[in-house]
Formats: structure tokens, C-alpha cells, sequence
């Protein structure tokens, strides 16, 4: 017999002797069957069937096993024919058995006849469920009810009722948020969400098979809550601020902020002025109002901004402020009396105190207008002013 396998440069050639005999002359193989469904928990030395032989040859018969015996799970004794479980069997390797048994006589030459035997494995729960994954990393959106978070999975290596798992939620589970389907392993939230109180959840799953003595597997779940836009920028304080009256263009003024309880692009605020009267510069990104125009303080004292604070999610949501700016006025104009000489007519006897006469001086600024008069013998005080007497018109006047 020549035997090569090809595509292989292997080869290999033996010899098969065919002697034709009277059949009565070989033995007569006989199996008694004790278990023809062997379970893969079978402990050693578990007596499988008995094979026995007759023959008219006076010589002893001797047992082997020909072929089928895969894994050397099993071992037939050569002279009493017992067949028992020699090494563990695993169901989940080979479930079925399919042996030849040789009766082999010692005359000579030995004569051999041959039998069949089929042995059922049945299973057993010896493997526990595996999850795909030893950690899953899911993501979901807050303030959504109901959502589907993500899917889980484990198998089991068993079979039938023993291959079933259910899934749980073990830990993690903060104020209920999410459940999960236990036979499709669908997790899902229960609530909405709030990531700005919550932004991540790390649960613990649980695979369990079915069976009595159960069999179970673990798996992380790692959930991050993305952010949606459901906050608000909101200004912290009243902006109140004074700006000097010569302050020069591109004048920095106040910086107003605010804030969003949001992330990434829903927390991106951009500033505006409401009714923008053009005297003053907003930076749309950074808040800083400076100045646009040179101020008159005579002309205008302080000024009222409407400001929104707007982010760019959507949808878009915006707060509003207020800002005072008062104009710091300056001394600037000199006072002028509207005469340049004022002439009065005193009696000599006029008592102190006595009201000869007004002059009047003017100052155009704001707030520095405030006059005082200073003369020698005599005072004036304010805007009009009455002249008194205040020595004996006989003293002499330096």
C-alpha cells in the first residue's frame, strides 16, 4: 500500500499481509454494553462495557483497542476486556466515540475479529460563560430617556439548557440609572441622565448559565455621559465700573465673564452688546470692553450696556447683564468772572458784614465747578457772590 498526501512532499509505504482462513477459526468478539451514554464527568476506572470472545483455537484471546480511542480516554484491559474511562472526557472536544475493538487470539499465526462500539458523551456544566470583552467602554447622551447604552456579550462552551446565560447588574449601579435585558444583554438607561451632577458610571456584569449548579462570569462597563447643551451661561455679578473722561481709544475698561456649567462646545460663549451705541468695543471671545470714542464729561456722565453672554450649542441658550460705566470728569476749564472790573460805592459807615456788592466768576467742568473768591478785606464765596465789609472803612488797605 502506497499512501502520499499531496501538496505535501511526504510519503510513506507499508506492507498489508491478506490470509484467507475458515472464519470458524477466528474469534467470536461479544460487547456487553453497561453505559452507552457515558457522561463527560465520568470519573477513572468507570466500567464502560465488557468485551468477551469465543474460539475454537485453543489459545487465550487478548483485547485491544484498533482505532477511535482519541484523547487515550479510555483503556481496555487486555485480558478481562473491561473497557473504563482512563483520562478525563470533555464533551466540548469529541461528543461522540466511535471505537473498533480487536479480539486478537495467540495462536499462530494470530487470528482477529473485530466489533464496533459507539459510545454518546452527554454533557455536563463544566464551563462557565465568557464575556466578549473584559471591559466594555460605552458612551450616552444625557437628559435622554430610555436610551440604549450598548450590548454585552457572553457564550458558554456547554451545551443546551447549559449554553443559556442571563445577564445582571452587580455593581454600580448609582440611584438605579440603567437595567439591562438578561437574556439579550441589551443595557439601556432607566432615567435621563445629568452629566453635570454624574459624568461617568462604572457598573459591574454579571453572566449566569441556567443550570443548578451554576456557573458564572464577570464584566466591567465603563459609561461616560456626553454632555448636551442644557445649561445656561450665567454672569456671576453686576458689573459696575468707572472710565476716566481723557481715556484714550482702545481703552480697557472692565472685562465681563460668565459661565457655562457645560463642556466642550456648549461651553464656548461669545459676547455681544445689545443696542450697541458704538462708543465702546466688546471682544466677542474674551469679554473686554475698551473704549471705541473719546468721552466729553459735560456732554455725558455715565453710560448703561446691555451685554449677552451667548454658547454655540444648540440649541443655543444666552444670559444678559448690565454694566454701569461712569465717567470720571476732569478739572479741565478755568473759572472766568463775566467782568474784568467791578466797582462798588461804600459809605463810610457801614457796619461789618454789610453787602456791598456781587461778583459772579463760571466754570464749565462738572464737578470741579466749586468756586471760592479770595480778596484782601473782603470775601466771597460760591458761583454769584455778595461782597461784605469786614474792617472799618477808616483802616487803610494794603
Amino acid at each position: 500500500i502506497f499512501v502520499q498526501i499531496f501538496n505535501l512532499p511526504k510519503k510513506d509505504t507499508t506492507t498489508l499481509t491478506v490470509r484467507f482462513q475458515n472464519d470458524t477459526y477466528f474469534p467470536h468478539v461479544v460487547v456487553q454494553v453497561y453505559k452507552d451514554v457515558l457522561s463527560e464527568d465520568s470519573p477513572k476506572g468507570t466500567l464502560v462495557v465488557i468485551v468477551t470472545a469465543e474460539t475454537q483455537r485453543n489459545a487465550p484471546v487478548s483485547f485491544y483497542l484498533a482505532s477511535g480511542n482519541f484523547g487515550e480516554v479510555f483503556e481496555l484491559h487486555h485480558s478481562t476486556g473491561e473497557l473504563t474511562v482512563k483520562d478525563p472526557i470533555d464533551f466540548e472536544s469529541n461528543m461522540h466515540f466511535h471505537l473498533i475493538v480487536e479480539a486478537r487470539d495467540s495462536g499462530i499465526p494470530p487470528f482477529s475479529s473485530y466489533a464496533e462500539l459507539n459510545l454518546n458523551i452527554s454533557d455536563v456544566n463544566d464551563n462557565p460563560p465568557v464575556f466578549s470583552q473584559n471591559i466594555y467602554k460605552c458612551e450616552v447622551y444625557e437628559n435622554m430617556a430610555s436610551s440604549r447604552v450598548c450590548n454585552v456579550l457572553a457564550t458558554d462552551a456547554d451545551s443546551g439548557v447549559f449554553a443559556e446565560v442571563e445577564y445582571s447588574i452587580l455593581a454600580g449601579n448609582i440611584e438605579d440609572a440603567f437595567k439591562i435585558d438578561k437574556i439579550r444583554g441589551i443595557l439601556s438607561t432607566t432615567k435621563r441622565l445629568d452629566r453635570e451632577k454624574i459624568p461617568h458610571y462604572n457598573l459591574t456584569l454579571k453572566a449566569i448559565d441556567k443550570e443548578n449548579n451554576s456557573l458564572s462570569a464577570t464584566a466591567a462597563v465603563i459609561i461616560v455621559v456626553l454632555d448636551t447643551n442644557d445649561h445656561a451661561p450665567r454672569f456671576s455679578q453686576i458689573f459696575i465700573t468707572e472710565v476716566p473722561e481723557d481715556a484714550p481709544l482702545g481703552f480697557s475698561i472692565i472685562q465681563i465673564t460668565a459661565t457655562d456649567e457645560d463642556v466642550g462646545l456648549n461651553a464656548v460663549i461669545e459676547y455681544t452688546i445689545i443696542r450697541d451705541i458704538h462708543v465702546f468695543y466688546l471682544d466677542t471671545k474674551n469679554g473686554t470692553i475698551t473704549t471705541s470714542e473719546i468721552f466729553d464729561y459735560e456732554q455725558k456722565q455715565h453710560f448703561e450696556l446691555t451685554v449677552k453672554a451667548t454658547n454655540i450649542g444648540f440649541p443655543y441658550l444666552f444670559d444678559i447683564a448690565r454694566i454701569r460705566i461712569q465717567i470720571a470728569g476732569l478739572n479741565e476749564f478755568i473759572p472766568a468772572f463775566q467782568k474784568h472790573i467791578y466797582n462798588f460805592t461804600v459809605s463810610e459807615a457801614l457796619p461789618p458784614q454789610t453787602e456791598i456788592g456781587r461778583v459772579v466768576a463760571i466754570d464749565y467742568d462738572q464737578g470741579y465747578a466749586h468756586i471760592t473768591h479770595v480778596i484782601n478785606h473782603f470775601v466771597c464765596v460760591c458761583v454769584c457772590v455778595c461782597v461784605y465789609l469786614i474792617l472799618l472803612i477808616g483802616c487803610k488797605f494794603n
